[in-house]
């Protein structure tokens, strides 16, 4: 299994940073710019259990349909989505929120 990790310091609260990462309008805010997000749906309470269906596309000619879901949710700590329906045979993201001096860590 591949795993890809960075880390960023962001210049505010980590409450702030948390909510601005649940809100799934943001979503198309911050996906690589080579990537166009479409969001197709959400259903489910806020939280875990929240689905969003969305369609990818890549370098306008690869497009693909997921559903993801958070499946594990702790404000403001973290909040953990994975792939339920897409072209992935696995795919889990993990946003941890960290606070620190000049604001929040975000793995």
């Amino acid at each position: 299994m591949h795993r890809y990790e960075r880390s960023v310091v962001i210049a505010a609260p980590v409450e702030t940073v948390f909510r601005f990462h649940d809100d799934t309008r943001n979503l198309p805010r911050i996906t690589p710019p080579e990537v166009k997000v479409e969001i197709l749906g959400t259903s489910g309470p806020e939280g875990k259990g929240k689905q969003i269906r969305l369609r990818m596309t890549q370098f306008g000619l690869l497009s693909n349909e997921l559903l993801i879901e958070f499946v594990r949710y702790d404000p403001p700590r973290f909040l953990i989505d994975e792939q339920k329906e897409g072209p992935f045979r696995f795919w889990r993201q993990t946003r941890m929120f960290e606070p620190v001096e000049r604001g929040t860590k975000l793995t």
